[in-house]
């Protein structure tokens, strides 16, 4: 019988942890609701661009305003459905990997500042209560899939790749976050601004390439950025 402190410290204790994390997450508390919410304006747009009967023109303005164009969510909920997926599946599976990521990303993070896993663990449980956080319309973790929940799983994905030393790696969340909800990625593309601005004054003198090649680093989701808008 496998004995407590080992179960922590095998490689099966973080999926089976975060598995029942995500489990927990969608029958009690946030919970799971499907076109609710801020789905009833932004899917519109979605709807109609799959059967063009469903809504009028002159219907859509305002959920185009809300849903915002510069945004690849509603593309790729199309691409799918467009495959045969249906609508109500593709949004709970989307839900599960994106809270399977929220919370993964949050482990390392809390594992990066503690270097104790049970700790770590331990402080997954209070977000499975959703933070309201400030300036925005949103909580840290939502019952309805939405572009806030999209964009945040990938914001946390990147700062915690970003702090295991995976600059290269990070940068590709950091900029598929953006196409999904800008607002909610410019924080972290602030963060990324000055920490590659930090990582470069600190070797600039003595390792010239090495400051070269962190620019160039971290310029990646700006530019990836840039052409999005374009």
């Amino acid at each position: 019988m496998i004995s407590t402190s080992k179960f922590f410290a095998s490689r099966a204790f973080l999926p089976i942890f975060i598995s029942a994390l995500v489990l927990f997450s969608l029958t009690v508390t946030p919970g799971y609701e499907s076109f609710s919410s801020d789905q009833t304006m932004s899917f519109p747009p979605l709807l109609r661009s799959l059967d063009p009967s469903l809504f009028s023109e002159h219907d859509l303005p305002h959920a185009r305003m809300i849903s915002s164009e510069w945004s690849l969510v509603n593309d790729v909920l199309a691409f799918f459905v467009r495959k045969g997926v249906s609508l109500l599946w593709l949004l709970f599976i989307l839900t599960v990997i994106l809270r399977a990521v929220f919370f993964s990303a949050l482990y390392y993070l809390f594992l990066y500042f503690t270097e104790d896993r049970l700790r770590a663990a331990f402080f997954l449980l209070f977000f499975l209560s959703p933070f309201f956080i400030p300036g925005t319309g949103h909580v840290t973790l939502e019952a309805v899939f939405n572009y806030h929940t999209f964009s945040l799983s990938l914001c946390l994905l990147y700062l915690a790749l970003y702090l295991a030393g995976q600059r290269l790696a990070s940068t590709l969340p950091l900029a598929l976050a953006f196409t999904m909800h800008a607002i909610s990625a410019l924080p972290f593309f602030v963060f990324h601004a000055f920490a590659a601005l930090r990582e470069t004054w600190l070797v600039i003198r003595s390792e010239p390439l090495n400051a070269l090649r962190i620019i160039l680093v971290g310029l990646l989701p700006f530019a990836a950025g840039i052409v999005f808008i374009a």
